[in-house]
């Protein structure tokens, strides 16, 4: 019921009503607008959709009096100007442009067909974003948390001499162990650690979440190329997704330039920074 009060409301702001002019179809009319014979079937069919009146009959004389007392409900809120409320507005133009882009994405977006995507494009594509499919680099190690005014130098240099060993260290600090951890995923100050550093081998010290750290590894398990041929079809869906995506950023681009759209960009960071500030 909510989503049908709000996509006619939203056509009613938009356009008026579903007509001014009344002609031989017209069988209701009244203050800025009239309901057509047609007009009402196509209520009908959306009344079918909701749930109270989904197992019913309906009679022509129900969908009359349901479309007449809604078309008094939204011209009630239209005059008390409930439809410029913010919140009240958002709903409407979120329901009308869902409904819109329902009707209109073929037109804006003709369909890009699966089997016009030739296998040079997905061999192309692949290439491209291989780190995407190839399997990973996966490590498990030990964050070792420095002590109040500790030289980990030192500590570096008692594990190169193998004076102490990982399960020593792990009795007198603060340690944090991560299991297989895909390398893509990682913080970039512990990936690039871990890069540089081997398996059994301890770290420099590094900067982390506002300490001082050394990263031990325990265990490196290489990642494994992609099998193109086992993964082209996979692969294949992907580049119609990048297809479709890269069409409606540029309809959505020509859009703004059809209608106009310009964004006061000094504005908008000064309120959002303030928005942020009032969150935090």
């Amino acid at each position: 019921m909510k989503k049908l009060i709000v996509l006619i409301a939203a056509s009613l702001i938009f356009f008026g009503g579903c007509s001014k002019k009344k002609d031989e179809n017209t069988i209701v009319s009244f203050k800025d607008g009239t309901l057509s014979f047609v007009n009402l079937i196509a209520h009908s069919e959306e009344m079918k959709k909701i749930k109270v009146f989904s197992k019913k009959d309906l009679a022509l004389d129900d969908v009359l009096e349901h479309a007449v007392n809604m078309e008094m409900i939204i011209k009630e809120g239209i005059e008390k100007k409930l439809h410029l409320n913010p919140e009240l507005r958002a709903k409407l133009h979120m329901q009308m442009a869902s409904v819109f882009l329902e009707a209109l994405k073929n037109e804006l977006v003709p369909e890009i067909k699966r089997d016009s995507i030739s296998d040079k494009e997905v061999k192309e594509y692949y290439m491209a974003n291989k780190t995407s499919y190839d399997q990973p680099d996966k490590y498990s190690f030990y964050l070792i948390k420095s002590l109040d005014g500790e030289n980990l130098e030192k500590l570096v240099s008692q594990f190169e001499t193998n004076e102490i060993t990982i399960d020593i260290v792990k009795k007198d600090h603060e340690t944090e162990f991560r299991s297989k951890s895909n390398i893509l995923f990682l913080d970039p100050v512990l990936k690039d650690t871990l890069e540089k550093s081997g398996e059994k081998k301890i770290s420099s010290p590094i900067d982390y979440k506002n300490s001082r750290y050394l990263v031990y590894i325990d265990e490196i398990i290489k990642g494994k190329p992609c099998d193109f041929e086992k993964k082209k079809e996979y692969i294949r869906n992907d580049v119609l997704y990048s297809k479709y995506k890269k069409a409606w950023q540029n309809t959505y681009e020509n859009l703004r330039e059809k209608y106009g759209v310009e964004i006061d960009t000094a504005s908008f960071e000064k309120l959002k920074k303030e928005f942020e500030e009032k969150k935090s």
